[in-house]
């Protein structure tokens, strides 16, 4: 890590005006605070710039949640390092927050800041950049007290769908995840704030939002002020809306009042993304997750009945420690059985911080790579299964991108990304279209 002493990096202070360029990993809540970060510079002295250009600032934004995150969290680092070797280099988010020291430790680091500083991240660079300091600011989760007050400023990025944090942390202590070591407990944002936001971006023109958040089922159970359900009933009334998308739910968090409301909102988009992780109750109790393969499915039973042809998605953990082949092979069954029609496949990775890290590894990293092979090729016929059902039927398309290869993009309120061959449609605008043809990697449709 590079000292103030450093006259090269210092020399972006007198820059007329400093290019800022932002990147981040994981979730989509990091997504979303990124962009809040974003915000923050929007001013005459300072010029965004896509994170490949060259750069006098550069923000990175990382994730933690496996070895491989930590990982390519570094090499972003790097690269930008190697891209403009005087830049200013500042590290955020949990892999920051996590392993400080060790960022700081990448020759060329300036700035390490924790999940908390992000809501200061510009006056964190120009307190640098006038001579002063930390280095290293990392608050750690016993300083965090409420919800952060990070927010989108006036300068909102997104073309057409806007995602909104409206919780974060976790109180479930799954016996894998470290993500409570690094965002601490479940904590909510107000509903008058949410509902303020969403229906700001309404007004700018976006037609469909993401709530997002670390455990978004848990939203409102810390404080007492209203729960999920009554939070999408309300924004479910702003006008201008036309699409709401919940970004990820737990199991244990669908109530019946929640599932219920879900169910019965017109609004909200026929799309749950509810992660499962492994199909064999055994491994499900070592990892402290609180629900059988049988409440998973009663669960989506329930759904499938309320709303025919629902996408449901998913997460599953591969290699988990005692996971034999009788239990992988159980995960396979039961994937396949429910019909997802998309799933994320991620391979166990020991954290140190957590109960499962005291567990015997049982699962060599040839035969994880294996298992996610094979549950690969599954994900592939899964999806095309799905797609299948809308061949040659009229959906719903958001416009997202007009030049990706030559098509014009859209996304489905059952989350599939269609490829136009029509480019005679506007981004941000909702169109009636015909879906053509299904294919393992792509889905393309023509206008209605």
């Amino acid at each position: 890590m590079k000292g103030l002493t450093s006259g090269d990096k210092l020399s972006v202070l007198y820059e007329t005006v400093k290019r800022v360029a932002l990147t981040s990993l994981g979730c989509k809540v990091n997504q979303y605070e990124t962009e809040c970060i974003r915000t923050q510079f929007i001013l005459p002295e300072y010029l965004l710039v896509p994170f490949e250009e060259e750069a006098d600032i550069y923000i990175i934004n990382t994730c933690t949640v496996t070895q491989r995150a930590d990982h390519k969290s570094r090499q972003l680092i790097r690269s930008s390092i190697k891209r403009n070797p005087r830049a200013l280099i500042v590290v955020t988010g949990c892999y920051a927050e996590r392993r400080p020291d060790e960022v700081a430790g990448v020759e060329g680091v300036d700035l390490v800041l924790g999940n908390k500083e992000k809501v200061k991240i510009r006056e964190e660079v120009e307190c640098f950049l006038s001579g002063g300091g930390p280095y290293v600011e990392v608050a750690g989760v016993s300083g965090i007290n409420g919800y952060d007050s990070i927010s989108l400023g006036e300068g909102v990025p997104w073309q057409t769908r806007a995602f909104v944090k409206i919780q974060d942390g976790c109180n479930q202590s799954c016996a894998y995840c470290v993500v409570p070591f690094v965002r601490g407990r479940s904590r909510s944002r107000t509903s008058e704030d949410v509902f303020r936001e969403v229906e700001r971006l309404t007004e700018k023109g976006f037609k469909e939002v993401v709530l997002c958040g670390i455990n978004l089922g848990s939203y409102g159970q810390d404080s007492g002020g209203g729960n999920l359900a009554e939070l999408i009933k309300r924004i479910e009334r702003i006008e201008d809306l036309k699409r709401l998308r919940l970004s990820s739910l737990e199991p244990d968090k669908i109530d019946d009042e929640l599932a219920q409301t879900i169910s019965n909102l017109s609004k909200v988009c026929p799309h749950l993304h509810i992660p499962l992780q492994s199909g064999d109750d055994e491994i499900l109790s070592k990892m402290n997750r609180r629900y059988n393969f049988n409440d998973y499915r009663n669960l989506v039973t329930r759904f499938r009945e309320a709303i025919p042809g629902i996408a449901i998605t998913t997460d599953v953990l591969v290699g988990f420690p005692g996971e034999d082949e009788e239990s992988f092979s159980r995960t396979y069954t039961f994937i396949e059985e429910i019909g997802f029609s998309d799933l994320h496949i991620f391979k166990y990775s020991r954290r140190q911080e957590t109960p499962a890290a005291r567990l015997k590894e049982t699962v060599t990293e040839g035969i994880k790579e294996e298992r996610g092979k094979v549950l690969a090729g599954l994900k592939k016929r899964l999806s095309l299964d799905f797609r299948r059902r809308f061949l040659n039927q009229e959906v719903e398309l958001l416009i997202e991108d007009k030049k990706r290869d030559g098509y014009t993009v859209g996304l489905t309120p059952h989350y599939i990304r269609v490829f136009l061959t029509d480019s005679q449609v506007s981004v941000n605008q909702i169109v009636k279209a015909r879906i053509d043809r299904v294919a393992p990697d792509l889905t393309l449709g023509s206008i209605a």
